[in-house]
């Protein structure tokens, strides 16, 4: 169900309702309406003395109903001054509507007795004046007000991606009504063919054409029905983005600051939540119009009757498909003659590296065959279905490991010493390895080394962190420099040691994306952000309580920085504009906790950490939640000693350098 204050969906614990968490403000509500319901038939007593006398007015700012006497009271001692009162006999909605928008009492510190009208932002609380000076003294603090104002702009920035989502659903929905419309036109485009050929032809076809007719028909349906259920769907998706979005703009209106700050972490997650579930929803038409496939004119009028029509193809394996296992689909020939057995086949292609494999075709009944294949390369593979060779049909294919898997060695590559580690879009990796970087082919071979000790480009620093961008250009830390080397072996160098902007103490990690450049200063305990052509634009992680030691920095999709700090054994996420936001891991060697970690790597949803002391990697949600981890201390495949580096390809494949080992282990 929808709670109906905050708009987050909850399950009910057990199909009892009373176990839910309490909604004050619904209950003070009711409470209301309870007093005003007394008010209104004259029958309440005066709640501010024991006399028992008849209330005649209530108080909003005591929030209580008095009697002649103590309104007499209110009315002339100076105690009362400023208080709201309304009659009983004019209490009514009005009155209602002016309870819910009095201004809350001010929070008294009770330590200081000042007025709480601050908040301090490290400690996510009220103080006071007093406050400043002693217990939060050196604290990051501002007003409540101006809290308040910065949490409203954060949450209703956030509803951007909604309203984009909300306009392509509008457009999608457009595209759905005219792919309806096409599909309906080509069946009856389809269905007036037919009914000339049968016209002209009507002692050889008069007994086939109601049943091609049918038949068309029963297609058009099922995928306008397709199409129906999937606008409804994004109706829905459409529905709740709205109905959000409301209640975010109307709290943020309405709301007092406190209620407020006290909601912001409630509404963000549920932002979060509804982005998360929209963004990547399928907007393009499920059907297309082109669905139909016809046989070529034949001269042969006999044969063109004998052979399928319309063809469909449905099932499991035209979607997504499981390596080591068997996928299928099937092939339903719509008008096929129980005498004739089509030419049916199916070919799997993988567009990794280009092997396919032939699917085994079973014929189940005259009108329907049923086709199997093993997939052999994980990742996107591409699907071309045949019937009497004519080809009806061409489909996208995701093969993937079953979640058992993951973590499983698949390769390893021998002959380097790696440190750190990148996947280039054309499968080719790039390591730093000791006084050099090398650059291997998708296949694990060594095809460039640059760099040798005592000589350009590294000299005598061992290059560390390493990262490439879409141009080719790779980026490395080494010393106390970055260094920039484009596909034609340019070097840029920029950097010496210090402490001011664009200056550091040994970096590590980095890390390109979206035109910048993040490089782990870690000494100085804080990310610089440099442009593509390594000059300085920003810094940030180096407030109190925040980095001391980041060895390694990735970006999401959504824009949100994570980086490693190893000497904390947490990794803190920091906005797109370097605020931080939270953390999660802590020391140990348990779930949820890591000991020495040195590689970060973020992929999708989930956040790969190597850990050097536990010899393994570690898989987290981007939510902080612990998932897997695999590998463990050895020299075996599928053992770690010493992990550094870790990097993803597009294909999902896990590359981490094995140090001590003096190899790449592909999971």
């Amino acid at each position: 169900m929808v709670c109906p204050h905050c708009r987050s969906v909850v399950a009910v614990p057990g199909n009892n309702p009373s176990s839910l968490p309490t909604v004050f403000f619904i209950n003070g509500l009711i409470e209301v309406y309870k007093i005003l319901g007394k008010a209104e038939s004259n029958d309440i007593a005066c709640q501010s003395c024991s006399s028992g006398a008849k209330a005649i007015s209530f108080c909003h700012t005591c929030s209580m109903f008095i009697c002649t006497s103590c309104d007499s009271a209110h009315k002339a001692m100076s105690a009362f001054v400023g208080h709201e009162r309304v009659l009983v006999s004019e209490m009514g909605e009005g009155s209602l509507n002016r309870l819910h928008k009095r201004k809350p009492p001010t929070s008294t510190c009770r330590q200081h007795k000042g007025e709480m009208k601050l908040y301090c932002i490290d400690c996510n609380q009220l103080i006071c004046q007093g406050c400043t000076l002693l217990e939060h003294a050196g604290h990051n603090y501002n007003s409540v007000r101006g809290v308040a104002d910065a949490t409203r702009e954060e949450i209703l920035s956030r509803l951007v991606p909604l309203h984009d989502i909300n306009n392509s659903i509008t457009t999608a929905i457009a595209k759905l009504e005219d792919s309806k419309k096409e599909i309906s036109d080509q069946g009856k485009d389809i269905a007036a063919t037919i009914i000339h050929l049968f016209k002209e032809l009507h002692t050889i076809l008069s007994d086939r054409q109601e049943v091609l007719l049918q038949q068309t028909q029963e297609v058009v349906e099922r995928k306008v029905d397709t199409l129906d259920r999937q606008q409804e769907d994004l109706q829905l998706a459409q529905a709740t983005i709205n109905s959000l979005t409301e209640f975010v703009q109307r709290t943020a209106e309405s709301a007092s600051d406190e209620e407020f700050i006290s909601m912001e972490q409630q509404m963000a997650s549920r932002v979060q939540q509804v982005t998360k579930k929209y963004h990547d929803m399928k907007l393009s038409p499920r059907e297309v119009a082109d669905a139909f496939v016809a046989v070529p004119p034949a001269t042969n009028l006999a044969e063109l009757c004998k052979k399928s029509s319309v063809a469909e193809v449905n099932g499991p394996g035209l979607r997504f498909a499981t390596t080591k296992e068997v996928a299928m689909f099937t092939v339903h020939t719509l008008d096929s003659h129980p005498s004739i057995q089509h030419r049916v086949s199916a070919e799997l292609k993988s567009l990794v590296d280009g092997t396919s494999v032939q699917a085994t075709v079973k014929r189940q009944s005259p009108f329907t065959y049923e086709l199997f294949y093993i997939p052999t390369t994980r990742g996107r593979n591409q699907l071309r279905v045949q019937v009497d060779n004519i080809e009806i049909g061409t489909f996208q294919v995701f093969v993937k490991h079953p979640p058992t898997q993951l973590g499983t060695s698949v390769r390893v590559i021998e002959g380097v010493k790696p440190y750190y580690i990148a996947a280039g879009e054309k499968g080719e990796l790039f390591v730093t390895e000791d006084d050099q970087y090398t650059v291997l082919g998708s296949r694990g071979q060594r095809v460039l080394t640059i760099g040798s000790r005592g000589k350009p480009p590294f000299w005598d620093d061992d290059p560390t962190g390493i990262a490439t961008d879409s141009e080719g250009n790779v980026y490395i830390t080494s010393g106390h420099r970055v260094q920039k080397f484009n596909k034609y072996g340019e070097v840029k160098s920029v950097g010496r040691k210090g402490r001011l902007n664009g200056q550091f103490e040994h970096p590590w990690g980095v890390r390109y994306h979206n035109n910048q450049v993040y490089v782990c200063d870690r000494d100085n305990g804080r990310v610089q952000v440099l442009d593509s052509n390594l000059n300085f634009v920003r810094s940030f992680g180096n407030g109190p309580g925040q980095l001391k030691d980041p060895v390694d920095v990735d970006v999401d999709c959504h824009g949100y920085i994570y980086v490693l700090d190893e000497n904390r054994n947490k990794v803190l996420v920091f906005s797109e504009d370097g605020q931080y936001l939270r953390h999660f891991g802590q020391r140990g060697q348990g779930k949820n906790e890591l000991s020495c970690p040195r590689g970060l790597c973020v992929s999708g949803d989930f956040v790969y950490i190597t850990e050097w002391h536990n010899s393994c990697v570690s898989v987290f949600h981007t939510c902080g939640m612990f998932l897997h981890s695999f590998g463990r201390f050895g020299s075996g495949k599928g053992e770690l000693k010493i992990p550094y580096g870790i990097a993803i390809d597009q294909d999902g494949f896990v590359f981490v350098c094995d140090c001590y080992n003096n190899r790449i282990q592909v999971f």
